[in-house]
């Protein structure tokens, strides 16, 4: 995962954070995380236009500093309105840029939505901010209707361990790094 920013985009509960946590064990990764940045923002509310661009913003600025200090970068819930601002900064830096979405049948995310929220509710944790059905029917909607990237690879987390989603990210990024110096191969 050398030398690469990897965008992860999907639905609530889809595996992304799993992903992320296994590529963060790869050397010199550095982690954007739009729900760890919310957190930081008092009072938080994804209905507020301010609180979104701040968490977006910040979270671009620190993976920009990051890859100046020749981080490689796994971005946690990437935002369809950065995606090139992701792709500049990539081609800034010569690096390998990866979109790709983490998915699962509607059913088994609800079923890991519903476990989410019986956990944080029984451990009285406030770390989660969607916790409701109707908010997390929305939320998908919103992921399938303006945030999944038709152009990315997508994985189903269903069907493919979060190590092995990993195993094929890294050779994504190695083949991709590959054609970069190769123009042959495609």
């Amino acid at each position: 995962m050398n030398n690469s920013i990897v965008v992860l985009n999907g639905p609530m509960c889809a595996g992304k954070s799993t992903i992320t946590k296994l590529l963060m064990q790869q050397d010199n990764v550095f982690r954007g995380s739009y729900d760890a940045v919310k957190w930081l923002i008092s009072n938080y509310s994804a209905d507020n236009e301010s609180h979104r661009k701040i968490a977006k913003e910040v979270i671009f600025s620190a993976i920009t500093t990051a890859v100046e200090s020749g981080l490689s970068i796994v971005i946690d819930g990437g935002f369809a309105d950065f995606r090139n601002r992701y792709k500049e900064l990539a081609q800034k830096f010569n690096l390998i840029y990866v979109s790709l979405n983490i998915e699962a049948p509607i059913e088994i995310l609800e079923k890991r939505f519903l476990e989410r929220v019986d956990s944080a509710t029984q451990a009285n944790s406030k770390t989660i901010s969607v916790t409701t059905l109707e908010g997390f029917h929305s939320r998908y909607q919103w992921y399938l209707n303006t945030n999944k990237d038709l152009n990315g690879t997508t994985f189903d987390s269903s069907k493919m361990s979060a190590d092995e989603i990993v195993t094929e990210i890294i050779k994504l990024t190695i083949a991709r790094e590959g054609s970069k110096n190769n123009p042959k191969i495609t």
